[in-house]
């Protein structure tokens, strides 16, 4: 099994041009002998870039990249990959011509990355054994270009119709939210809405791709999980779930309360923690692991995986963005996508 896990096709949905992803990611090929040990160069065959060719790019982009059309039916990308005699990676071109200046976003770029993250989907969900990488886009900048959009996750849901749980992931310690992009006067009526079945498809998948021997644990919603109620009755719920979890055979503690499980007396006893909302859990995780953490999405029947950071407008074009971010996110689909879409196909 492991043998074979490195023959994913890693595709990436190019992200807004403007912030740090796309030029972080072109300074990686560019300079692959220094991120990349000797027998992962051979991944980047595999590596496929959907989007734009921008004037800004062209050279680099030339030297980088085996340039094609982006076809319309997917099934042709495997053609291409069998056929080419370039060892370079694939850039499959939507559009071609147009400039644009690092660290000043707009509605029509977002755009522009919003129909490369579109087309992205339809290909990973055509090709069989492939995995999908996002770069970031906005939220703000899409939506000024008049699409609803609160995020990769959501969207990632609608296109295959699954209950889909975001989880930001570090060897030592990963975190899943069970509330994402919402107003934080939803949250406590939205926990009641989980669909706590897909949270334990989701939870032992996660098992199963980490091979972790460690607990879970979930936390409370109130401070101090509730006080056994006098600070809010959310708890004696999640109590409830915590017990179905338990029928089910999963090693899950809590409700706990959120500001001690992350402690570092507590923190090491897990190897995952379920919270109740989005800051709850990405603050400490993200002040615990900075950039080396990443954002995968369970119970997706293909591996997604995305940086830990946005666009980071302010440090575009400045040559200061930190590439641990999108290089952890790279390594990861390459090493773990076949075996997610194993463990997925076996369910």
């Amino acid at each position: 099994m492991a043998k074979k896990q490195h023959s994913t096709t890693v595709i990436v949905s190019q992200g807004d041009v403007a912030g740090i992803g796309w030029e972080i990611l072109l300074r990686l090929l560019e300079h692959k002998n220094t991120y990349f040990k000797t027998n992962e160069l051979a991944w980047l065959k595999k590596l496929v870039i959907v989007g734009d060719l921008f004037l800004p790019d062209e050279k680099r982009v030339k030297k980088i990249f085996d340039i094609r059309e982006a076809p319309d039916d997917a099934k042709e990308i495997q053609q291409i990959l069998l056929t080419k005699k370039s060892t370079k990676p694939l850039f499959l071109l939507q559009q071609s011509g147009k400039s644009y200046q690092p660290g000043s976003p707009s509605s029509s770029l977002a755009l522009r990355s919003y129909q490369a993250f579109q087309r992205a989907i339809k290909y990973v969900l055509a090709l069989e054994n492939s995995s999908l990488l996002t770069l970031p886009v906005s939220k703000e900048y899409i939506s000024k270009a008049g699409v609803f959009f609160s995020g990769h996750t959501e969207i990632l849901a609608a296109a295959t119709k699954q209950d889909v749980y975001m989880c930001l992931y570090h060897p030592k310690l990963s975190v899943v939210p069970l509330t994402n992009h919402i107003p934080l006067s939803r949250v406590a009526k939205k926990i009641l809405e989980i669909n706590y079945e897909a949270l334990t498809q989701a939870l032992f998948f996660f098992k199963e791709l980490t091979a972790t021997k460690k607990k879970f644990a979930i936390t409370g919603l109130n401070p101090h999980a509730g006080e056994d109620g006098l600070v809010g009755n959310e708890e004696s719920f999640l109590r409830t779930k915590v017990e179905l979890l338990h029928k089910h055979g999963l090693s899950i503690d809590g409700p706990l309360p959120a500001d001690g499980v992350f402690s570092v007396q507590a923190r090491g006893a897990y190897s995952l923690i379920v919270t109740c909302y989005h800051d709850q859990g990405l603050v400490p995780f993200k002040a615990l692991f900075g950039l080396k953490g990443i954002n995968i999405t369970l119970n997706l029947p293909f591996l997604r995986v995305s940086p830990d950071h946005g666009t980071a407008y302010s440090l575009a074009g400045k040559g200061m963005a930190d590439p641990t971010g999108v290089l952890m996110s790279l390594k990861f689909a390459f090493t773990k996508g076949t075996l997610w879409r194993n463990l997925y196909s076996s369910q």
